[in-house]
């Protein structure tokens, strides 16, 4: 492909923007995912929306939102409350091809502030498998551990992971 190349001149500030489109040969790796994660990021279950920017070709940083569900952590009969989670997440992705060391940060604001008042707040370090190519299957197993304190909460913290998505 051609690269398409737009000056754009304002005013005689001398703003130049550039933008290309892919170049032949180029990484053309798809920078968007939507994806179910099973466990993990203080949620049981949730569905997450991930932008990864390219820094380098081995290198890209993502940010992820997310809506999810928890329960309580109930061990006798008593009834678990559920309650909706936000995750949110930033990471640092370093590989080859499409397998790819992934670490970062996370916050799950716990969405029954009447309740739960406290967030968390976890690290993480995983695998990645990224496709190169659109309409793939993008595929995540990861490890959490929490910042903040989770010993006061009935919260489920399960610290494993694991996400399958659609990348585009």
């Amino acid at each position: 492909m051609k690269n398409i190349i737009i000056f754009l001149i304002c005013l005689g500030f001398q703003t130049v923007v550039i933008a290309q489109d892919c170049i032949k040969g180029q990484d053309t790796r798809p920078l968007n995912t939507t994806s179910i994660n099973l466990l993990g990021n203080a949620s049981l279950i949730s569905l997450n929306y991930e932008r990864l920017f390219k820094v380098h070709p081995k290198v890209l940083i993502g940010g992820q939102l997310g809506l999810g569900y928890n329960e309580e952590f109930v061990l006798w009969g008593g009834e678990a409350e559920s309650f909706s989670t936000i995750p949110i997440q930033v990471t640092g992705n370093f590989g080859k091809n499409k397998s790819m060391l992934e670490f970062g940060i996370g916050y799950t604001i716990i969405n029954d502030l009447d309740k739960y008042t406290k967030n968390i707040a976890y690290s993480t370090i995983g695998y990645r498998l990224q496709p190169l190519k659109a309409e793939k299957i993008n595929f995540r197993v990861f490890v959490m551990l929490p910042i903040t304190d989770t010993d006061n909460t009935s919260i489920i913290f399960i610290p494993i992971g694991i996400s399958f998505g659609q990348c585009f």
